[in-house]
């Protein structure tokens, strides 16, 4: 008999979320996972861990065992690799409700659990999001699912998580997956864009602040913005690399041409 897959199945939506459940509903029938994510609604924390530690237990999510943490999408990775027994065949992050796109994606908790598996445990993994209004960004999830997500993006989603799974990724990079909020079947791979697709306004007054939904207008064709705003399934090819080897002999010519005092 072959051995199934062990997949870890992680996001910052809360292991209650909606898009974690569907992962779980695609993936149960041909290979083994683990939910652990976080305890509750985390966007927007990026890369975020949580000193010196906190606090875990589990809930049963959708008929099965799910592991919660106190911190952020990355703690979670960590206590997955630190906790669980079996390898981690691949880690899959989302789905998250709301797109994460452009060079700004890193601000993502669902984006960054994916990272940090990949730049830090070597992992193979990929992180999930679908299109939707903002006001669901934040949203807090009860457990409840909704069958017609397994329709769209569920297909074309079980299609992309088994081709990742099969397909060897280099060193230290991971796919960003985005699904349209109307139902396709076309997927583009493209680069990530360097469009402000968030602009980052702010109200500011008396002591608070907040930031704004407010969007870019202009964006490049070919690039993840336009094509997921255009309908079109956009998946990227992240690498996790802070060296720009194309400055790294002229740096080094530098220092050894100039005196430093």
């Amino acid at each position: 008999m072959t051995k199934k897959p062990f997949f870890l199945l992680t996001g910052d939506d809360s292991i209650r979320a909606e898009g974690i459940i569907l992962v779980k509903r695609l993936v149960q029938d041909w290979a083994d996972f683990q939910i652990v994510a976080t305890s509750r609604q985390m966007s927007g924390v990026g890369s975020q861990i949580t000193f010196p530690g906190g606090t875990y237990g589990v809930d049963t999510v959708d008929g099965h065992d799910a592991i919660w943490v106190s911190g952020a999408p990355a703690d979670a990775v960590f206590f997955a690799t630190n906790y669980l027994e079996r390898p981690i065949d691949m880690v899959i992050s989302g789905v998250n409700l709301g797109q994460n796109i452009s060079n700004e994606s890193h601000r993502s908790g669902t984006v960054s659990a994916a990272l940090t598996a990949a730049q830090c445990r070597h992992l193979k993994a990929i992180a999930l999001s679908i299109e939707v209004p903002a006001d669901k960004f934040f949203m807090q999830h009860t457990g409840s699912f909704d069958e017609k997500l397994l329709e769209y993006p569920g297909k074309k989603l079980l299609e992309l998580i088994q081709l990742a799974y099969n397909t060897p990724f280099p060193h230290q990079t991971f796919w960003n997956i985005n699904f349209p909020a109307k139902p396709t079947a076309e997927v583009k791979v493209v680069p990530t864009s360097n469009d402000a697709y968030w602009l980052h306004d702010m109200a500011i007054k008396e002591g608070t602040f907040a930031y704004q939904d407010s969007q870019g207008k202009t964006f490049t064709p070919g690039e993840d913005i336009g094509e997921l705003m255009g309908g079109s399934i956009t998946l990227t090819p992240c690498k996790v690399e802070f060296t720009d080897h194309t400055q790294l002999k002229a740096t080094k010519q530098l220092i050894t041409n100039i005196k430093l005092s």
